[in-house]
């Protein structure tokens, strides 16, 4: 296949957060296959898929909105620039089939913890995109990832069993320092745009954001041998997060990758594919 165009592919997912949404859907998944021991409901499926698409292509529309195009930005940004109106309303078709799908086929023990997530993510939204409510002490990168963690654990929440309370929160956390890491490896990448457009990343508000990656992908790899040595957590979940987190140390490694053709986002989201989807084909 032309790498050519194998690479037009791989922007146009990014630009449509097609890549996003299917990250959503696998670890959905993969929390219901280790704690449901089934696989979620269609509409659960979309549930996630659209959400999180909606949650995406509103944060992207929103930083169009202050785009400046005389400067270097991603591929993805300008895309939202350009066909803003279409997406727009796009977003508002997809808003409305996903309210009626959880209000009318979502049972009350997702939609009720779904409800406070949707809450939180529009804390989120109001802390990036409304000056006056940045919370610094509490980067995006790190919110994003524990809103990414919550919404595709719905699914599998306890529901008052104690006993299960342990492995889930653990899953919940690996999972969240996971998604973390995936979001710091595209600040890492995307550097030099979010700082020319003045995007809040941790990169350009902390720093440092190559090393705490390394750091935490590493301690997800460590975490990950240990409680699938001792069964703690399903060991789907164990060892998707310890092949993840061995990608996500491999695109920090090289920096060179050439992001103006492969965009860093779908790499980083690629990374969160491809594993679990390779540990459910081994544990099938």
């Amino acid at each position: 296949m032309n790498p050519g165009y194998v690479q037009r592919i791989a922007n146009s997912l990014n630009a449509f957060s097609i890549d996003a949404a299917l990250v959503g859907v696998v670890w959905q998944v993969l929390f219901s296959l280790g704690f449901q021991h089934q696989m979620p409901d269609p509409s659960l499926l979309f549930g996630i898929f659209a959400t999180v698409w909606l949650v995406y292509v509103a944060d992207r529309l929103l930083d169009a909105t202050r785009l400046n195009l005389e400067r270097p930005t991603t591929y993805r940004h300008r895309f939202h620039y350009r066909y803003r109106k279409p997406l727009t309303a796009a977003w508002i078709a997809v808003l409305f089939a996903d309210a009626a799908v959880i209000a009318l086929t979502i049972d009350d023990s997702v939609r009720r913890p779904g409800f406070f997530v949707a809450i939180a993510v529009l804390a989120y939204a109001a802390s990036v995109h409304i000056a006056g409510f940045r919370m610094k002490f509490f980067p995006k990168e790190v919110q994003v990832g524990v809103l990414f963690a919550l919404g595709t654990s719905l699914v599998a929440w306890p529901d008052g069993d104690s006993i299960k309370w342990l492995p889930f929160g653990l899953s919940v956390f690996m999972s969240a320092t996971l998604f973390t890491v995936n979001c710091l490896v595209v600040a890492c990448h995307e550097y030099e745009s979010d700082r020319a457009q003045s995007f809040a990343s941790w990169s350009t508000e902390h720093g440092s954001a190559g090393l705490w990656a390394k750091g935490l992908a590493t301690m997800l790899c460590i975490v990950s041998i240990v409680v699938l040595s001792i069964g703690l957590v399903p060991s789907l979940i164990a060892l998707s997060t310890l092949g993840t987190s061995a990608v996500m140390l491999g695109l920090l490694m090289r920096p060179q990758i050439p992001t103006a053709h492969w965009p860093a986002g779908f790499l980083a989201d690629f990374g969160l594919v491809l594993p679990p989807l390779f540990c459910c084909w081994v544990l099938a």
